[in-house]
């Protein structure tokens, strides 16, 4: 019961951040640091700054040779993370898909395009695991901060809730996955439990997620390894209402 009363408590905060692209400047906390995306420049980045650009590193990469270093790996985490602020409208899963505006619904949509990135990455083998790690670290530093700033609260009860929101995002992983590898019922099942909630909803709503999530999967196998771990950069394709 106690559980239960942390995570309703969790749910229904309002998330205060603006999604607007072009009028909301997220804030990341890296080892202590907060700064404003725009000026956000991340320890790992600058320590990887030269050993990244230099031409026999790339020429490694590129014909397979050598695993990433742990700045460098971290660096491609935290920057392919910090491009989801930039890519993703969650305006659109609030207003027009009709989620509750929250912490907790802000948290959800942002797992399911972290999972995304992960399916991708996987395929990379060692430098894709190294960057997955990191990539969640990331997810995990922002929500810690972002946890700070809805609301005063203890810092053992907030420890809980977050605990709640891992053990809530390792489910939605064998979730998404099954459905995935599965057929378009079934990843509509893991979409309604995990990120609609199990509430009541348009079925159209539920077309569209399950288009939008086939969608952009297809588009990030498609994306090439230098656009990934050099350029950190992936497209994303909207939500198609």
């Amino acid at each position: 019961m106690q559980r239960a009363c942390s995570f309703l408590f969790f749910r229904r905060l309002p998330f205060p951040f603006q999604y607007q692209i072009g009028s909301f400047q997220p804030l990341l906390r890296y080892e202590g640091i907060c700064a404003p995306k725009s000026h956000l420049h991340l320890p790992c980045c600058r320590y990887a700054a030269d050993s990244d650009k230099g031409i026999l590193q790339r020429f490694k990469r590129y014909i397979g040779l050598g695993k990433l270093s742990k700045s460098i790996s971290r660096s491609v985490g935290y920057k392919l993370y910090e491009s989801l602020e930039e890519h993703v409208n969650h305006d659109v899963f609030f207003k027009q898909l009709k989620m509750e505006d929250t912490f907790h619904s802000w948290f959800i949509v942002r797992s399911l395009h972290v999972w995304m990135l992960m399916v991708r990455l996987m395929n990379e083998g060692d430098n894709g695991r190294l960057v997955r790690n990191a990539l969640v670290e990331a997810m995990w530093e922002d929500v810690e901060f972002k946890s700070k700033k809805i609301g005063e609260t203890a810092a053992s009860v907030r420890r809980k809730q977050v605990q709640i929101l891992v053990d809530e995002f390792q489910a939605s992983l064998f979730a998404y996955d099954e459905g995935l590898l599965s057929n378009d019922q079934v990843l509509a099942g893991a979409i309604w439990r995990n990120l609609m909630l199990q509430r009541d909803f348009d079925p159209r709503h539920l077309d569209i997620l399950v288009d939008y999530v086939r969608e952009n999967i297809a588009i990030l196998d498609r994306t090439k390894y230098e656009d990934i771990f050099d350029n950190r950069r992936v497209n994303w394709a909207k939500i198609r209402l």
